[in-house]
């Protein structure tokens, strides 16, 4: 009986998903870089958390998260080429760092 609630948990049905999980991930890390204004922690807390359940669940290694870092790094890179200093540079800069204590943590861990 105990299993038959945990076969139906909506976080392990994803566990054979991986790159859906993922798009998902990205799609929402772009949208409040590029789309919502303001900065909200909730978002950004809830997010972060996201990932490290995914982390978890996946048993992702660190370099999976060192290759985000590396692709946040690049893209805050172009945005400040052609953008200067604006909000969603700033926003992408925030976002390396937190993925960046996520790898280091990660790293440390492994």
């Amino acid at each position: 009986m105990e299993n038959q609630i945990y076969d139906n948990h909506p976080v392990l049905k994803l566990e054979g998903k991986k790159s859906a999980a993922f798009t998902i991930l990205a799609i929402a890390l772009l949208t409040d870089i590029f789309f919502i204004t303001g900065s909200f922690d909730v978002i950004t807390f809830f997010l972060l958390g996201c990932y490290v359940i995914g982390i978890k669940v996946y048993k992702l290694s660190g370099t999976a998260t060192f290759l985000l870092c590396l692709a946040l790094l690049v893209l805050a890179y172009i945005q400040f080429l052609f953008l200067g200093p604006s909000v969603t540079t700033e926003k992408t800069s925030v976002w390396f760092f937190l993925f960046f204590v996520v790898g280091v943590v990660q790293r440390f861990r492994e």
